[in-house]
């Protein structure tokens, strides 16, 4: 069963600022470590929730399910 996203408000700028650091953080340990495979992931979820943070781009269901999913692998 997929997870989907609660609506908008709960989606404050801190929370996807965490978000985004969270991610970046990932990408750059698994850098230092060599798991390329972990950081070109982390990267292409730096580079979605960029749009959110940045752009202010309101995230899709399936976004985030896909986000979620990333988390899993």
């Amino acid at each position: 069963m997929a997870r989907r996203a609660r609506p908008a408000p709960y989606a404050t700028a801190g929370v996807r600022r965490r978000t985004r650091r969270a991610a970046h953080t990932l990408k750059g340990a698994a850098a230092m470590v060599g798991f390329a495979d972990v950081t070109t992931l982390a990267h292409r979820m730096e580079d979605l929730l960029d749009l959110y943070f940045e752009e202010g781009k309101p995230a899709t269901p399936d976004e985030i399910d896909l986000l979620l999913a990333a988390t899993d692998a």
